[in-house]
């Protein structure tokens, strides 16, 4: 499967200390793609099979007097699935959550819906239709996508959409809808680009 690797470094020194010399391997092949005069963080594709990729870490202080020196190493791995998903809708509904992510299954999203409310729905939609959405609250709940699809998401709920190269470009509109005794509430609205 195609991913992407992001590769972060985080340096903290106390004063005095001297700064290490390190390199960051990517793959274990002799070529750094991070090192100490270079960039904080890289991003990086890699299909990934049945056989582990090594990264390796190599450093190297020398230290005379008082200090100290921390390096730590942030991976992050994202399947390369060709999704762009941005947050564009705020929520009204401050106990529950919508997550979406590009998702390891398919070539598709993970929606992660979860929150303290008994349950809840998941609006899908192929284009933006504000509506105001009844509540008791003072601040005004907006519902961002067209109601194209409504999905039933009791909390907590995880599912997947696959989006193949069919359906490709396309482009999804989503947020949640939490349910309660006090009226209505969104959560976090979500594009999703697909190309």
């Amino acid at each position: 499967m195609p991913v992407e690797i992001e590769l972060s470094r985080v340096l903290t020194a106390s004063p005095g200390a001297f700064a290490p010399t390190f390199g960051i391997d990517l793959g274990d092949d002799g070529i750094f793609e991070l090192f100490e005069t270079g960039l904080p963080s890289g991003t990086y594709w890699r299909v990934l099979g049945p056989t582990p990729i090594a990264i390796r870490l190599r450093s190297q202080v020398t230290q005379t007097g008082p200090g100290s020196v921390a390096l730590r190493l942030h991976v992050t791995i994202r399947p390369a699935n060709n999704l762009t998903v941005s947050p564009v809708a705020m929520p009204c509904a401050s106990n529950d959550m919508l997550q979406v992510l590009p998702s390891f299954v398919g070539q598709g999203i993970e929606t992660l819906v979860y929150g303290t409310p008994p349950t809840g729905i998941v609006v899908l939609g192929l284009g933006p239709f504000p509506q105001a959405l009844p509540t008791t609250s003072a601040t005004p709940c907006v519902l961002l996508p067209s109601p194209d699809l409504v999905i039933y998401a009791p909390y907590p709920q995880t599912f997947y959409l696959p989006l193949p190269a069919a359906v490709r470009p396309l482009t999804l509109w989503m947020q949640g809808v939490s349910i309660t005794p006090t009226g209505l509430g969104t959560t976090l609205g979500y594009t999703v680009l697909a190309w």
